[in-house]
């Protein structure tokens, strides 16, 4: 049995097996980037969770915007291996607030350096983060503190730890859940025949301190809307 978790996480481990048994902690879009047939009927040997990344991608942009309304650009930073819906809903619900999202994949820390340096965010008001690329964050909030720049992303620790948004499925929750696949599966139960579920619950945080910091106001309704508020 493989836990795996992320669209890149599970896709190699799809690599590494077509046999062994894969539960999906969260993956962005399963169906989407052909993790599996369907969510319905996943067929070969993956199931699990899906993280509803179109519907999320879509509000963290339109989070983000509702504090920098005057906006003309964000970047999205994500890895090579991001999930296409995900980039797809980010960059669409950009256009619908008649603004630009960006994407840029990012391989590494020199990436990062290069995206967010004086010359390129001249241009840019806000920073959407990947989730996927963890071990960059502590360099991204850097960099956007250094810039003035809000961002968001979609672990609850992007918040705690100095991001100004964060919305996502709450992923602690979906690795528990992961663990009634992996009993079904020890049991007997097929893979390609268990359902891909969608999270139950899902969490927006804001940290205030950041945006005092970078001379922001929270909407009222932002405020209202927060799970937790970061003081």
């Amino acid at each position: 049995m493989i836990v795996a978790a992320t669209t890149s996480g599970v896709r190699a481990a799809q690599q590494a097996t077509p046999t062994i048994p894969i539960v999906m902690a969260f993956a962005g879009d399963p169906a989407g980037d052909g993790l599996v047939a369907s969510l319905a009927r996943p067929g070969g040997n993956t199931t699990g969770f899906s993280a509803a990344v179109t519907e999320i991608a879509a509000k963290r942009v339109e989070f983000l915007h509702a504090v920098v309304p005057k906006a003309s650009q964000f970047v999205l930073l994500a890895t090579p291996a991001a999930s296409n819906s995900m980039v797809s809903a980010s960059e669409n619900a950009g256009k619908r607030l008649g603004m630009h999202v960006n994407t840029l994949r990012i391989h590494n820390g020199t990436d990062v350096t290069r995206a967010l340096s004086a010359e390129s965010t001249e241009r840019i008001d806000g920073v959407i983060v990947d989730l996927a690329i963890p071990q960059n964050v502590a360099l991204i909030l850097e960099f956007a503190s250094r810039r003035r720049l809000p961002t968001v992303s979609g672990p609850r620790d992007f918040a705690v730890n100095g991001g100004l948004l964060a919305y996502g499925a709450n992923y602690p929750d979906l690795f528990r859940r992961a663990a009634s696949f992996v009993d079904k599966i020890l049991k007997g139960a097929n893979p390609a025949d268990l359902p891909v579920e969608q999270p139950t619950k899902f969490e927006f945080i804001v940290n205030l301190r950041t945006a005092k910091a970078l001379g922001l106001t929270i909407p009222p309704e932002l405020i209202a809307r927060a799970d937790e508020l970061i003081p």
